[in-house]
């Protein structure tokens, strides 16, 4: 089992085929001790952490949950489901920038902005729960706004910019999680008591949520 993981942390699809074609019961176990940060994991969840799209892609073929969430047993307080991983991957693989003295950086590719779209729409045809929340109640939705403000440009600093390219990156994925049933009208427990665009209509983010 630790082979499987140490095979998907280190991208080796040959190895990850190797080990499932001989354990195909594998594709459902869980990661045990270390990293701490993937106990109690499913081999999904830790691919869609820190793997390539072949291996996501891969293991999906072989039938891993896509509704998956860690177990309260491993004591990990923050645990979240399978689609709160896909959103995570599909925003930070967009094409989200910082300035710098000589021009913008760049921290990823249409190449892998796209491929983790694509994966992020297969997880939810496959028929992930839109709605899933993770252990603190926050909603697709709310995974995807915390994710977002990371990286977009937010009126007390003028260390990013919104291109083009961030800006279609980050509207489909939006588009795509609440065309799909998303609930833009949700509010956590314990929350701030609004909306989405209550909370963030006057940031950049705001654009996005309609």
């Amino acid at each position: 089992m630790k082979k499987l993981f140490t095979a998907i942390r280190k991208c080796d699809l040959d190895n990850v085929k190797t080990i499932l074609e001989k354990s195909p019961n594998l594709i459902s176990c869980v990661s045990t001790g270390a990293p701490k940060k993937d106990e109690g994991q499913s081999p999904l969840q830790v691919a869609l952490k820190a793997s390539s799209s072949e291996i996501i892609n891969y293991l999906l073929d072989m039938g891993a949950d896509i509704n998956f969430m860690e177990s309260a047993d491993y004591g990990n307080p923050w645990r979240a489901p399978v689609i709160h991983d896909a959103i995570n991957r599909a925003i930070m693989c967009s094409r989200w920038n910082l300035t710098r003295p000589d021009g913008l950086e760049i921290f990823s590719t249409e190449e892998a902005a796209n491929e983790s779209f694509e994966i992020l729409k297969r997880v939810i045809s496959l028929g992930a729960n839109l709605n899933a929340k993770d252990s603190f109640g926050n909603a697709c939705l709310d995974r995807a706004c915390l994710q977002a403000r990371q990286i977009l440009p937010s009126a007390n600093s003028n260390d990013r910019v919104l291109t083009e390219e961030l800006k279609s990156d980050i509207s489909r994925i939006f588009k795509l999680l609440i065309n799909n049933g998303a609930d833009l009208n949700y509010i956590k427990p314990n929350g701030t008591g609004k909306t989405y665009t209550e909370d963030y209509g006057a940031e950049t983010l705001g654009m996005f949520l309609k």
